[in-house]
């Protein structure tokens, strides 16, 4: 099995593929297939994009063009893709192409013997640094000293992270965490759902309605 196949074999288990069968025609399908690249693999946005392109293109022709994220989107009918050409929203070209390796290709290898590095005189090697106390850990010797008012702001802060939406940057940059498709935070308040939001192009993590 390669290692395309495995991932969609995984992709094939969310819930949101209803019959577990997945789909290159179903846009929504390759969202989620995009996503899982992103959150589970760690690839940024334009390698997962470019994986996601690859799988079609060529496929469907007729039926098929790019959006302004540079997505490849499958249309039912010709008719369905010519009027999105003329309103503007979809094009023939990828506006967004940019040359880049395919990461499942193996690195090209160097025929030239690497050069020899100057050797670096050794250092003792310094302690490693404690790991931060979980807020669990600190709760358990630590009694709340917060006022009444230090503990209204802490929960409209939380209040206000469980009611916002995040980029997958953002979240990240906020310590925020994933199982599957659905994001906490370090205390384990559950954020939202990442879901691809064609109307930007990107995947955005919403709280659950």
């Amino acid at each position: 099995m390669n290692l395309l196949s495995y991932i969609i074999e995984n992709v094939c288990l969310d819930s949101r593929i209803k019959d577990g069968i997945f789909s290159m025609e179903n846009n929504d399908h390759l969202s989620i297939l995009q996503e899982y690249l992103e959150t589970t693999l760690n690839l940024d946005e334009s390698s997962s994009a470019e994986i996601r392109n690859a799988m079609v293109e060529g496929k469907y022709p007729e039926r098929q063009a790019y959006n302004a994220a540079g997505l490849l989107v499958t249309f039912p009918t010709p008719e369905y893709k010519q009027r999105a050409i003329s309103r503007g929203t979809h094009f023939e070209e990828n506006p967004k192409k940019a040359a880049g390796a395919n990461v499942f290709a193996p690195e090209p290898q160097s025929s030239e013997p690497p050069a020899a590095q100057p050797q670096e005189p050794s250092q003792p090697s310094a302690p490693e640094p404690q790991q931060p106390e979980t807020p669990a850990e600190k709760d358990k010797e630590e009694p709340d000293l917060r006022t009444p008012q230090e503990k209204q702001a802490d929960a409209q802060t939380v209040q206000q992270i469980l009611t916002t939406e995040y980029s997958l940057e953002e979240a990240k940059a906020n310590g925020f965490y994933n199982k599957g498709s659905t994001w906490y935070t370090e205390e384990g308040s559950e954020v939202g759902i990442a879901r691809y939001v064609e109307d930007i192009g990107k995947i955005m993590i919403r709280p659950k309605k």
